[in-house]
C-alpha cells in the first residue's frame, strides 16, 4: 500500500509538471518572433513594390494587444501618388494579436512619408 501511494504521488507530480511545461510552450508560442515578421514583411512586399524590407527588431505592446516591428526599406520601389517611387529609408510595421492566437500584419509606413502607409491586414504565418 505504502508503494502505491508513492507512486500515485509521483504519478499526479509527473503529470502536474507535464502540464505546466505544456502551457508554457503555448504561451511562448503566442510571441511574434522576427523570422514571422519577416516572412509577413517579404509576402507584403511581394504584392506592394520590389527591393528590400528588413525586421529590424519587434517590440510588443501588450496595452495594445500588438507589436511593433521597425523596418529598414532598401532600394524598395513602389507605385506612388505620381508614379514608380523609390526609397531607402527606415519605417515601422504594426501588428495585431487576435484572442485565437492569430498574428495580422496590420500597417506598413514609411518614416518621414505619412501619405505612404498601407494596411494589408495579412495574416502572419
Amino acid at each position: 500500500m505504502n508503494y502505491t501511494i508513492r507512486g500515485m504521488f509521483l504519478l499526479v507530480g509527473s503529470i502536474t509538471l507535464l502540464s505546466c511545461v505544456g502551457g508554457l510552450s503555448q504561451l511562448s508560442s503566442g510571441k511574434l518572433t522576427k523570422e514571422r515578421a519577416q516572412a509577413a514583411l517579404n509576402q507584403w512586399a511581394g504584392t506592394t513594390g520590389r527591393g528590400q524590407v528588413t525586421a529590424l527588431g519587434i517590440q510588443d505592446v501588450p496595452a495594445q494587444n500588438g507589436a511593433r516591428a521597425d523596418v529598414q526599406f532598401t532600394n524598395f520601389t513602389f507605385n506612388g501618388d505620381f508614379g514608380p517611387e523609390t526609397v531607402s529609408t527606415t519605417g515601422y510595421a504594426t501588428f495585431s494579436h487576435y484572442n485565437d492566437g492569430r498574428w495580422v500584419l496590420a500597417t506598413v509606413f514609411v518614416q518621414g512619408r505619412d501619405f505612404y502607409t498601407w494596411t494589408p491586414n495579412s495574416e502572419v504565418r
